[in-house]
């Protein structure tokens, strides 16, 4: 809902009787800072939207109340679809009422396993150690540059950095990777040069991660912490790295890597592998078009940009002649 007129969109909705699907992407229907970090760049811990919390944070805006609004005028109507089971726990403890139209579909479908990368450090051995993905804030960028700063046994890990934007960091070696060239490409980086532990410090609880399943399928040890969204949820479900309770658990950790070595074997001897290959999930067009209700059905919905333009002029077109199958898309 984003850069959208609640008032506009209303007139669109009013026109047709089908369901409405809320994609929760985010968690900006329910807060103007999309991530739940305040203007400290803190973790608010999703505890409600209202003046006496929210006052004092640059994000608050009387917006949020309208599109909250918005939604509960057409609950009846209104499919969420959340990418994971971290965006459904979220809205469901702030809104009891919308849980039971939560549907969960994840981004991704995996198949088959990948069986390598899983040879068992020796003590003689450095642990390759990275960080994965764009070097911002809530990604956990500065916990890995205070792990680069405050190591005390760097001859212990090859630390490296993949993703699309280089960092001038001594002693990290650069990996470029732009998924946009190749969307099988971290993946390919990761399995090539062997990684054996990531850290995925995000600070915001993630509705989806892809960088998770991209260091999933190279069987690598993911070290997050408790907030991280579905990067954590994953990592308790599978068993595939360790989630900490804060930053100095983080660079204890660090400074110990005949422990760190230790955890990654554990998980190694374990062979919980990863998948072998990872496809987009089409489940959500057969959520989105079942032709079995008597509601209005769009067929090509891969084909349905981002955003709907459609003039006033269109609408009033609409509901004079009681068009009640229009397929308008820009």
């Amino acid at each position: 809902m984003r850069n959208m007129s609640i008032v506009f969109l209303e007139k669109i909705l009013n026109v047709f009787c089908g369901e409405i699907f809320v994609y929760l992407h985010d968690y900006f229907l329910i807060c103007n800072s999309y991530n739940l970090l305040n203007s400290d760049g803190c973790y608010c811990f999703a505890k409600g939207y209202s003046l006496k919390k929210c006052k004092n944070c640059l994000y608050y805006d009387a917006e949020v109340y309208k599109r909250i609004s918005f939604i509960n005028k057409y609950l009846n109507r209104i499919v969420f679809i959340a990418p994971s089971h971290t965006p459904y726990l979220i809205i469901s403890m702030l809104f009891p009422l919308w849980k039971e139209k939560i549907r969960i579909v994840l981004h991704q479908k995996l198949y088959g396993k990948y069986t390598e990368n899983l040879d068992l450090l020796k003590s003689f051995d450095k642990i390759k150690f990275a960080y994965v993905g764009l070097p911002i804030t809530s990604k956990g960028w500065n916990q890995f540059l205070s792990i680069i700063e405050n190591c005390k046994s760097k001859n212990s890990y090859d630390f490296y950095h993949f993703g699309k934007e280089d960092s001038i960091l001594e002693n990290v070696k650069n990996i470029y990777v732009d998924f946009k060239q190749n969307e099988n490409g971290m993946i390919n980086s990761l399995r090539e040069n062997k990684i054996d532990c990531v850290i995925l410090w995000s600070i915001w609880p993630e509705t989806y991660s892809y960088v998770f399943y991209e260091c999933f399928s190279a069987n690598t040890f993911i070290i997050t912490n408790n907030i991280s969204g579905n990067i954590c949820e994953m990592v308790k479900k599978i068993g595939n790295g360790i989630v900490l309770e804060s930053e100095n658990e983080l660079i204890n950790l660090i400074n110990n890597p005949e422990k760190l070595k230790e955890l990654i074997n554990n998980f190694k001897n374990q062979k919980k592998f990863g998948p072998m290959l990872i496809k987009e999930n089409q489940d959500i067009i057969d959520l989105t078009s079942n032709e079995n209700k008597n509601k209005t059905v769009f067929k090509n919905i891969t084909k349905i940009k981002k955003t709907i333009k459609c003039k006033l002029v269109e609408l009033l077109f609409i509901k004079h002649y009681h068009v009640k199958k229009y397929n308008y898309f820009y």
